[in-house]
């Protein structure tokens, strides 16, 4: 690399070479820097044009590599007056720009190079044959960041004071643009045309001239053609802010344009800008055109969505989620779904329409840690508070209650931690009540009012069977934290009898629980390994397997239950005449009554009859058991067809007994002893191993 310097310093052909031959990956190297000083810069720098030439038959891409202050070689040749340098280097370069939008005609301008202004308009006039004219136009009327063209920037050079010395140098620079054709009336983003920077500085020569060529004052012009010169990138933002969506269509045919924005990595996209001002139709059609720039995050990260919600776009709202309801789960800035921000803010139609868009959404956690019921509660949103909790009730989600923020705190510790009575009032409340106070003499009131909204949201929490007891990064448990708070007397006594009445308690009264490094260093027992065997089983088997495991147990239910209805040996037939010949008519219904229709087994194996009833019920028991475990959620839906098909099996086999009522009640009870115990196993296992369940579930194949 030092070689490499050296020779491009000198204009050293040889030693270039040279350095090539060293490494020979020296340009890719160079290449992959996105902002580098290019040995074409360097020969730029220093006017070394063959040198220059020859890099650029070796690399041509570094004609148009930007350095680290956004200058491409030619930009830099032409700040050093080598105009003749920079044009061998790159005819087609002058077209290119910097980060502000400036031609090296701009720059030759800014920095006074005026010999080498005039020798790029006069090389752009005679390069440019009749097929080309409109682009020596285009570049001439090109714009810089201020929406100046060379003209604006020539006659803002012109103050009176330089005009006494140099009048006819900037006369004869404003003459050579006229004749080139460039636009008089162009504008800037001040509003203002050549004319009207011509007579602010009262340069009236150059005045009389522009007049000469119909120039106009901005005032007087009836079109904005500032757009025309804008570049695409900019005309789309502005076809954006005005929903202009045939301007969309006739800016992107430009095939890349929308491949450009995406690949930014933050940057307010026109679905972005569309959004932020309402302009539905506009940004639905950029979201099928485009459908990833919805989730895109701008450079404060916040998504379209988040956009809309900030300026109270509701339509535009709607209309996003109708296109795809999973924008409700892309986070903005510090992890914020749009569900956090509407439970921030309190606005119950959308968050009831988030939650009934995407029920998931309610899980989402920010990098706090905090569920959209923790925001709520934090920002004293205790409406969207009770909306949230109805819905997790409603959902069968209760467990998210439980959920801790990154300081430990479940929602039980925020709602009983409000020691401000300010905090505890929506929007509007307090003033209210204040008033009343004050005109009736009622104190107590703001008092009373804390009370109601607190009071509810533990209610609330209760109900939804929150975890009372949970401690937080400090240790302590909400009766801890609502001890410690500044709450008034009353209300704190009534918040802990209501905790108290509840099973709550203080961490000090807590008996010691068992923690993961207990289980996991814990001999455990043939049953905890069994017990812990199936579970991780359960979670890492495959649907293929699950589907194969439910086939069986099925047909295991269906032959268990037939063998109740067809037992082994069949059943006692025939006609009562024939079974009991010698008896009269009433004595031979009665024992046939009590005789046909039993088992056979039953009279000429007792015992063989009671082992067999015993297991097969005992199958048909488990195999029920294992079809409810392996069903997804295990559905409530299956319990209303479980228990008929337990009393239809019992009744059958009532039935073959023939009247043997104390064999059914003892089936009873067997039956309920099966399931007591395995209710109780499935209890018992889960509160002794949760920490190490919850574990497992987090990683199955441990």
């Amino acid at each position: 690399m030092i070689r490499l310097l050296n020779a491009t310093e000198e204009g050293n052909i040889d030693g270039l070479y040279a350095a090539i031959g060293e490494n020979p990956h020296i340009f890719d190297q160079i290449e992959e820097i996105p902002f580098a000083d290019t040995p074409l810069h360097g020969a730029a720098f220093a006017g070394h044009i063959q040198y220059a030439t020859e890099i650029m038959r070796l690399r041509p891409s570094f004609a148009r590599k930007s350095n680290q202050k956004g200058f491409t070689p030619i930009q830099i040749a032409f700040q050093k007056a080598y105009s003749v340098g920079a044009w061998a280097v790159c005819p087609k370069s002058i077209g290119d720009v910097n980060i502000r939008n400036e031609t090296a005609l701009h720059i030759a301008l800014k920095t006074n190079k005026r010999e080498a202004f005039e020798f790029l308009v006069d090389r752009l006039h005679w390069d440019c044959h009749e097929e080309a004219r409109y682009w020596e136009k285009r570049i001439l009327n090109r714009k810089d960041v201020e929406g100046n063209t060379v003209l604006h920037c020539n006659i803002q050079k012109s103050t009176p004071l330089i005009m006494i010395f140099f009048i006819y140098v900037y006369i004869e620079l404003v003459g050579l643009l006229i004749g080139r054709g460039i636009d008089v009336n162009a504008k800037n983003v001040y509003e203002q045309t050549a004319l009207d920077i011509a007579e602010i500085n009262r340069l009236h020569e150059i005045s009389h001239l522009l007049r000469d060529v119909g120039a106009a004052r901005a005032s007087s012009l009836s079109t904005d053609n500032t757009i025309a010169f804008l570049r695409t990138d900019q005309r789309l933002n502005m076809a954006a802010e005005q929903g202009d969506i045939i301007a969309l269509y006739s800016i992107i045919r430009d095939p890349y344009l929308l491949e450009r924005i995406e690949n930014a990595s933050f940057i307010d996209t026109p679905l972005h800008i569309s959004a932020s001002k309402g302009h539905t139709q506009f940004a639905l059609e950029i979201m099928w055109l485009k459908p990833s720039l919805a989730k895109k995050p701008n450079q404060d990260g916040f998504s379209p969505l988040h956009l809309a919600l900030q300026n109270e776009q509701f339509q535009t709202v709607r209309g996003l989620l109708d296109a795809d309801r999973n924008l409700l789960s892309v986070k903005g800035r510090a992890g914020q779904t749009p569900l956090h921000y509407v439970a921030e803010r309190g606005n119950l139609d959308l968050l009831t329409e988030f939650l009934r868009a995407y029920p998931k959404s309610i899980q989402d956690l920010t990098i706090y840690k905090e569920t959209a019921l923790h925001v709520a509660a934090k920002k004293d949103m205790w409406e969207a508070f009770g909306v949230l909790c109805g819905w997790l009730q409603l959902t069968g989600q209760n467990a998210i209650l439980n959920c801790t923020d990154d300081e430990g705190n479940s929602v039980l510790h925020i709602a009983t931690s409000k020691n401000q009575i300010e905090a505890s009032c929506p929007p509007g409340f307090l003033q209210i009540f204040q008033e009343m106070s004050r005109l009736f003499h009622a104190h107590e009131t703001l008092y009373l009012l804390r009370f109601v909204f607190v009071m509810q949201a533990v209610k609330l929490l209760i109900g939804g069977k929150v975890d009372l007891n949970i401690k937080n990064m400090n240790g302590n448990t909400a009766l801890d934290v609502l001890y410690e708070s500044q709450t008034q007397m009353m209300i704190r006594s009534k918040i802990r009898k209501i905790l108290c009445r509840a099973g709550a308690l203080r961490s000090s009264s807590i008996p010691h629980t068992t923690t993961v490094a207990d289980n996991l260093s814990k001999k455990r027992t043939g049953l905890e390994i069994w017990a812990l065997s199936r579970y991780r089983e359960k979670l890492i088997m495959s649907d293929q397997n699950r589907n194969a495991i439910l086939v069986v147990a099925v047909l295991i239910a269906t032959a268990t239950y037939q063998a109740v209805l067809s037992p082994p040996g069949g059943v006692w037939q025939g006609d009562p005449t024939l079974l009991f010949p010698n008896t009269d008519s009433q004595s031979r219904y009665i024992n046939a009554g009590a005789f046909v229709g039993r088992p056979v087994m039953f009279d000429l194996l007792p015992l063989v009859w009671y082992l067999f009833s015993v297991l097969n019920t005992a199958a048909f028991i488990l195999s029920i058991g294992i079809i409810y475990n392996l069903l997804p959620r295990r559905p409530l839906i299956v319990l209303p067809l479980v228990i008929p098909l337990f009393l239809c099996y019992g009744i059958s086999w009532y039935a073959v007994q023939t009247g043997g009522i104390n064999l059914f009640i003892v089936g009873v009870v067997i039956v309920a002893i099966l399931i007591l115990l395995f209710r109780g196993f499935i209890a018992w296992f889960q509160k002794a191993w949760r920490d190490l369940v919850k574990l497992m579930a987090h990683n199955p194949k441990i």
